[in-house]
């Protein structure tokens, strides 16, 4: 899988799967099956499509229509994608994306410095998820989509998540390996720019990640139940000199620490609006 950031090709890969629950992930992809079709379809249709045992297909299906995750026809006997995950999926998006507050903030950092910029969940111990984007003012259109995944070393991210990951030396190097620079760095040169960027607090990546972009990162201080985020500001390269790619990065953690305050003491609020 591919997912596409700056207008490039960024290879996706699944995160790795261990201790996994046969039933739940023949569910999973039974709902992912049935999210892709256009119409309602037959259990044998859908066992084949899916590889799954026709009688267990079936069991799956009827216990997922009973919490109208999948919606059966009774007079047809065939089944569509159910309004029961509209619900869950709202939460979780609204959680990340949809906090009005916190876009408010960031829009105006948008406008101000004419850039995009982007909030990225660490997910596990391999990629990062973006969780929101806000594009008001820039130059650069970031073509995105929410959950979409890179590299965990990858680009400015990349740097700050070095030595804030909490892991060795030696499982960072074998992430960086895992990314593919579009203008390859070298691994202590990839690390010196990570030790720069902890001590004054934002990181950068001028074209090395995606060509013909620059991008300054930092963190957001979140309390531990949210995990660890990461905040972005894209730019084209050239677009902003030394100096003012200085004052962005200095405005950044300021932006970050208005950020921060706002998901700890709204975040909560945000998944029972719903």
């Amino acid at each position: 899988m591919t997912d596409e950031v700056d207008g490039q090709n960024v290879k996706a890969d699944a995160p790795r799967r261990t201790n996994q629950v046969g039933s739940v992930v023949k569910a999973i992809t039974v709902l992912n099956h049935l999210s892709a079709l256009d119409g309602p379809e037959g259990v044998v249709n859908i066992a084949r499509a899916c590889k799954i045992n026709q009688s267990t297909c079936f069991n799956i299906l009827r216990t997922l229509s009973e919490y109208d995750f999948v919606y059966a026809n009774p007079a047809t006997r065939k089944y569509e994608i159910g309004h029961g995950l509209a619900p869950i999926a709202s939460r979780a998006m609204l959680r990340w994306s949809s906090a009005n507050s916190v876009r408010t903030v960031v829009s105006e950092f948008t406008n101000k410095f004419e850039v995009s910029v982007s909030l990225w969940r660490r997910l596990g111990s391999e990629r990062l998820m973006l969780a929101f984007a806000e594009e008001t003012g820039s130059r650069v259109r970031i073509r995105v989509h929410l959950g979409q995944r890179i590299p965990l070393m990858g680009g400015a991210m990349g740097r700050l998540f070095a030595t804030e990951a909490r892991i060795s030396r030696r499982d960072v190097r074998s992430q960086f390996d895992l990314v593919r620079w579009q203008r390859p760095i070298d691994f202590e040169e990839f690390m010196a720019e990570a030790d720069e960027a902890k001590q004054r607090g934002w990181s950068i990546d001028d074209g090395r990640y995606t060509r013909g972009s620059l991008t300054i990162a930092t963190m957001v201080n979140v309390r531990h139940d949210l995990g660890q985020i990461a905040c972005s500001a894209t730019m084209s390269q050239g677009q902003h000199d030394t100096r003012s790619q200085i004052e962005i990065g200095r405005a950044l953690t300021q932006l970050c620490d208005r950020v921060s305050q706002l998901l700890n003491l709204n975040a909560k609020e945000l998944i029972d609006v719903y």
